[in-house]
């Protein structure tokens, strides 16, 4: 039961899209993606890259091995969630972004079959910013029962994760590069 969640999320793995050929030019990704969410410990994930070479539609990938229970058992037939943070960060009637975020990843963690991705999830992790939620988030990238991923910009991930010996521990990167010529064809 995760009406907050649902509220501020939308399922990226009940989506039927047209990205078959971006998807498959990232086989590699996804499959390293899948390795970092299937781990027994710190299984979190940070897809690291450039804008617009396909971090967010590899994850799509794995939403879709996950729903048609071709992923790894951990993942099987699992909800894969992309928290608008837009709305997380503005939400007032709730409590303000910490009450709100708290009992979303709450939800998230009692349900027990949830893997959250958090889109430019190096904005939230960056120390000093005025929306740093990592203190809030780390509870959560700690327990087994949830999996969090998030792409990022290599700059991104540079400024907020590298930086972070902790945070580097707990997120596993996943290098992403534009499809060469070859994988599309």
């Amino acid at each position: 039961y995760t009406p907050l969640l649902d509220r501020f999320s939308k399922e990226l793995n009940m989506q039927e899209g047209k990205e078959y050929l971006h998807i498959a030019a990232h086989k590699k990704e996804i499959s390293l993606l899948r390795d970092a969410l299937s781990k027994s410990e710190s299984a979190n994930a940070i897809l690291v890259g450039e804008p617009g070479v396909g971090k967010t539609t590899i994850i799509k990938g794995l939403g879709k091995q996950m729903r048609a229970g071709r992923s790894t058992y951990t993942l099987n037939y699992k909800r894969l969630v992309l928290i608008d943070m837009n709305a997380v960060l503005s939400e007032k009637s709730f409590g303000g972004l910490a009450e709100t975020l708290t009992t979303l990843l709450q939800q998230a963690e009692a349900a027990g079959n949830v893997v959250l991705a958090i889109d430019n999830i190096e904005q939230y992790l960056i120390p000093g910013s005025s929306v740093n939620v990592a203190q809030i988030l780390l509870p959560f990238l700690k327990s087994s029962r949830i999996n969090i991923s998030g792409p990022a910009t290599r700059g991104g991930y540079e400024k907020s994760i590298a930086q972070n010996s902790l945070m580097r521990t707990i997120f596993e990167a996943v290098p992403v590069e534009e499809p060469s010529r070859e994988t599309m064809i």
